[in-house]
């Protein structure tokens, strides 16, 4: 069985140019289509992330290659942990 790659982007918040960013998403996701491998991507949130951009940055992908996941600060890591979690296994959906 063949996993496709598997890009996770973390943010706190911090501002960052999302209108580049979302080039660079759809830059790198052109070159995994052209190659056949598809990719799966993943965006996270903690803190004061912003929902908007991230799940901007996932939908780059199109379909259900592309989520936008949050973790709750000051929760010890748990829903962190549970976010990487969830990223791994959704790689057994894809073949």
């Amino acid at each position: 069985m063949h996993q496709p790659p598997l890009l996770i982007f973390m943010s706190d918040g911090v501002v960052f140019d999302s209108e580049s960013g979302v080039q660079e998403m759809k830059n790198l996701c052109d070159k995994f289509e052209n190659k056949g491998d598809g990719l799966l991507v993943k965006t996270i949130g903690f803190g004061a992330a912003d929902k908007e951009k991230l799940e901007k940055l996932a939908a780059q992908v199109g379909g259900k290659r592309g989520e936008y996941l949050y973790a709750a600060a000051g929760d010890g890591g748990e829903e962190l942990k549970q976010c990487f979690q969830y990223a791994a296994e959704s790689l057994s959906h894809f073949e």
